[in-house]
């Protein structure tokens, strides 16, 4: 889709955390990017990596699930795996078979590598990105820490805004 290899010769990052409003709600943060939707700049992401360090999972109706969207939609939520906003997506649950006794689940950060992707990476608006999480079941509120690689790409008019509708879920 890119008329350009990326503009730049080596990856940068940005960080961004989400917090639950209250615990087990759907929560979005907006990466500020400064980046207008005008500037037509895309993001190549060659890699995520998520930090969930204060999660407790102590039932089996437990679960976080978190991720990167390039929407900020909440009708998004009912179709996570489906919908073509959403870029990325996580679940940490808790699976109990037999009697319980103890555990503990530790997994961090969680690394994403795309950039065996064709391209390089997936590319994606820089201008709309958002990292989402909601809880189920979890005893307080969860923070979700994410870090994006990435590199900036410039694209031509009609590339960007194909990119653009790409990711923007038609709904009736």
């Amino acid at each position: 889709m890119a008329s350009k290899a990326p503009q730049e010769r080596f990856a940068q990052f940005a960080y961004l955390s989400v917090t639950e409003s209250a615990a087990n709600t759907l929560t979005t943060k907006k990466l500020e990017t400064g980046i207008s939707v005008h500037d037509k700049i895309a993001w190549l992401i060659s890699r995520i990596e998520y930090n969930t360090p204060d999660i407790l999972l102590i039932g089996s109706a437990d679960a976080l699930e978190y991720g990167l969207s390039a929407v900020q939609d909440s009708a998004m939520m009912a179709a996570l795996t489906t919908d073509q906003s959403v870029l990325d997506y996580n679940i940490n649950a808790l699976m109990v078979y037999g009697a319980a006794a103890s555990a503990n689940i530790i997994n961090r950060p969680i690394i994403k590598d795309l950039s065996s992707l064709p391209g390089g990476g997936y590319l994606t608006s820089a201008h709309s990105l958002y990292a989402f999480s909601r809880g189920t079941s979890l005893a307080s509120a969860a923070t979700v820490y994410v870090k994006v690689w990435y590199q900036t790409v410039e694209l031509q008019n009609e590339e960007f805004w194909d990119l653009v509708q790409m990711h923007q879920p038609l709904r009736a």
